[in-house]
């Protein structure tokens, strides 16, 4: 089982003039470079919390072994919160695709959510090709807008891009720290992070 996102976020939990508040920057010379940092920040607690933040497209591949592996036909959607499936496709020994028809399978929950075959139907017969027999693309996240992310999870952003601004440039300044003092983000995502598959 492997997992990609397909089409990330469109938008940034944090805005960059957010970030430079918390920066306490008045200039923009650094705009852009704060701007990579921030997206550097959300993707290090995505992984750090095994959660989609803001809406994002994410294939799941399955092999044929881990369909037989799950027993009662449920599957595990990593980077919750799930908000819908968008499509599911099984795959033979021959590379031949089949949509799954949307009544083979249903979801439940969202954070966790868990996908499951329909075993009234032919669930996802079509899946017998031993890698990357099915595929399931989804969308996950809290949402389009910036305000959707819970706080403590946006501040941690802010916080990890102070460190990686101010880590990363002071050198280079020669001057002592002088913006806010260092926190530690993991203590505000720690109770967002995800059991299974971080």
């Amino acid at each position: 089982m492997r997992y990609e996102v397909t089409t990330a976020p469109t938008v940034e939990p944090v805005a960059v003039e957010e970030a430079k508040e918390h920066l306490r920057l008045t200039h923009d010379e650094h705009d852009k470079y704060i701007s990579e940092l921030v997206r550097a920040a959300r993707e290090e607690m995505e992984r750090y919390t095994g959660r989609a933040f803001l809406q994002q497209t994410i294939t799941l591949w399955l092999d044929a072994s881990d369909l037989k592996g799950y027993g009662d036909g449920v599957i595990w959607l990593p980077k919750p919160p799930f908000l819908a499936i968008t499509s599911v496709t099984g795959y033979d020994d021959d590379d031949d695709a089949a949509l799954v028809p949307t009544g083979n399978y249903y979801t439940v929950g969202t954070d966790p959510a868990k996908l499951f075959e329909d075993l009234d139907t032919t669930g996802f017969a079509a899946a017998d090709r031993r890698r990357d027999a099915l595929k399931v693309v989804y969308t996950a996240g809290y949402g389009t807008v910036r305000s959707s992310v819970p706080w403590p999870l946006r501040q941690a952003i802010r916080v990890r891009v102070a460190d990686l601004y101010y880590g990363g440039t002071s050198a280079l300044q020669g001057t002592v720290r002088s913006g806010p003092l260092p926190g530690n983000w993991q203590e505000l995502a720690v109770g967002f992070r995800y059991g299974y598959l971080c």
